[in-house]
């Protein structure tokens, strides 16, 4: 009997484990949302939104309280491990991005800030 439950414990385990999503897959990171409430630099704002609307395009939503949500700009995106760079028109890299599970860390070149977004 302790042996079942013991097995049926890990198979449970197993399936929680193998259902997380891993976002530093293009494929499963396309279509997703992330929020920040609190990004720096943008203290004015409601939120700040990062919509990746396909395996290599980034959008860039905020709201300002009152308002209605605004687009601000597009990018390109391409993924390093687990880290993505985030490129302008001109290809130079606008800002940096890890992500560990539901959670993605911001960062601009040459800031020491960063801002957390969380997967809607």
């Amino acid at each position: 009997m302790k042996k079942l439950i013991f097995i049926s414990l890990a198979i449970i385990a197993f399936m929680a484990v193998s259902c997380t999503d891993d976002y530093t897959d293009p494929s499963k990171l396309s279509g997703t949302s992330w929020k920040c409430t609190d990004a720096a630099g943008w203290q004015d704002y409601e939120y700040i939104l990062f919509k990746f609307t396909s395996e290599t395009v980034v959008e860039q939503w905020a709201k300002m309280p009152g308002t209605a949500e605004e687009f601000i700009a597009r990018a390109t995106y391409k993924f390093s491990g687990k880290t993505l760079n985030i490129y302008n028109e001109d290809l130079e890299v606008v800002g940096t991005i890890t992500i560990d599970g539901t959670t993605m860390k911001y960062t601009v070149p040459g800031y020491t800030e960063f801002s957390t977004f969380i997967k809607q």
